[in-house]
């Protein structure tokens, strides 16, 4: 077979105001593509380091208290909300990344691992992990509207954050100005 065609990530003239940062698209060319690099590097780290104090304290604010499709209480405390990952957090237009984070059910939270979780490629979502693969609750295959219990989430021994990305991803919202 021919080796895989290398490409570097499109450009914004070639489609979205803001060109997505997609991990197959890193380190592709040489000098610039080595700062775009370490750009993204550094913005994963800002974004792992800020998703780290979330899992230690979660905002209040985004607390989830109920779920369509599930009548009872959450099997443990969930979070939902935006992860500002601009190079200067707070500016205006920001960058964000959508997060959703499951505490750990069995074991406390605070000590508890913390796994992040990124579903691959384009057009597939980390939420597509939350509920059909590894999150507490899926789905139901019969009747769409309603969920069920996932028996063996990983969120049982470990605290969870599903995290969409890259910047720009369809189910990823961004600041207008």
């Amino acid at each position: 077979p021919a080796p895989a065609e290398r490409r570097s990530a499109p450009t914004a003239s070639e489609g979205d105001s803001e060109a997505p940062t997609h991990c197959c698209a890193a380190g592709l060319d040489a000098g610039a593509g080595m700062m775009r690099t370490a750009t993204r590097a550094a913005l994963w780290a800002l974004a792992v380091s800020q998703l780290a104090a979330l899992a230690a304290g979660a905002a209040v604010g985004d607390e989830v208290s109920a779920l369509p499709g599930w009548s009872g209480p959450l099997p443990s405390r969930h979070y939902s909300g935006y992860v500002d990952v601009s190079a200067d957090p707070g500016t205006t237009p920001g960058r964000f990344l959508h997060y959703y984070l499951v505490e750990a059910e069995e074991v406390d939270p605070a000590s508890a691992p913390l796994v992040l979780w990124l579903n691959g490629g384009p057009g597939c979502s980390s939420m597509e992990g939350l509920f059909s693969e590894l999150g507490p609750l899926f789905i139901d295959e019969f009747d769409p509207t309603q969920l069920r219990r996932n028996p063996h989430t990983w969120a049982r021994t470990a605290t969870v954050v599903f995290l969409e990305a890259p910047i720009g991803a369809r189910a990823c919202a961004r600041a207008r100005a």
